[in-house]
């Protein structure tokens, strides 16, 4: 667990921050909040609970001040599904907190799901954040299942038990969404950059 609080302070905390010393100067400037989130605050995936959590809490956070703020600051959040990353590489967190590269995990915990460039997403948001989104999720597709989880949470919650859970007994690279990729499917759905075994470590 405590390993863990390091996530919350980064993800959380991290934004909180800077958010309190800035206001005063968005306020002066009519300025906005741009929040990166992710879908994972909507969606829920095993083995993710504590990042799940951290970008949740942005969520709420941010539509509360939201609220409080009015028209004083504007508030973009963003959620993006899967994008190319540092984390999308293969980058995660051991139990006992330290960072290790484990691509095996990473296609695990992916499975089929495309991972957008890192490029296109970053210029698909910029456009929408000026154009005063409130909330942006991208890829688009994402809304798909944004929606499905508020209408029919019960499906999306068994398709992703099938295809990513495993006993506690079993390693997650065990689970069915890392046995259908095949090395084919791999590379038309993740950016080329994420597929190379050659991943800085520091």
């Amino acid at each position: 667990m405590t390993n863990f609080k390091v996530l919350m302070d980064v993800n959380f905390w991290g934004s909180v921050y800077p958010t309190y010393f800035a206001i005063p100067h968005l306020k002066a400037s009519k300025g906005r909040v741009v929040v990166m989130s992710s879908m994972a605050g909507y969606t829920f995936v095993p083995r993710m609970s504590f990042y799940s959590a951290s970008k949740g809490a942005l969520i709420s956070f941010y539509d509360t001040l939201r609220m409080e703020f009015g028209n004083e600051i504007a508030i973009s959040i963003i959620a993006p599904g899967v994008i190319e990353s540092e984390m999308t590489k293969g980058k995660v967190f051991t139990t006992e907190g330290k960072m290790q590269v484990d691509q095996e995990l990473r296609d695990a915990m992916l499975g089929l799901v495309p991972v957008q460039p890192a490029k296109d997403f970053a210029k698909a948001v910029v456009g929408r954040v000026c154009t005063g989104a409130r909330y942006i999720i991208e890829p688009k597709w994402w809304y798909g299942l944004y929606f499905h989880r508020v209408f029919i949470p019960e499906i999306v919650d068994y398709w992703q038990r099938l295809l990513y859970s495993v006993s506690p007994q079993v390693p997650a690279t065990r689970s069915l969404s890392k046995r259908m990729l095949y090395s084919p499917i791999k590379r038309i759905l993740y950016a080329q950059s994420i597929q190379s075994p050659e991943i800085k470590r520091e």
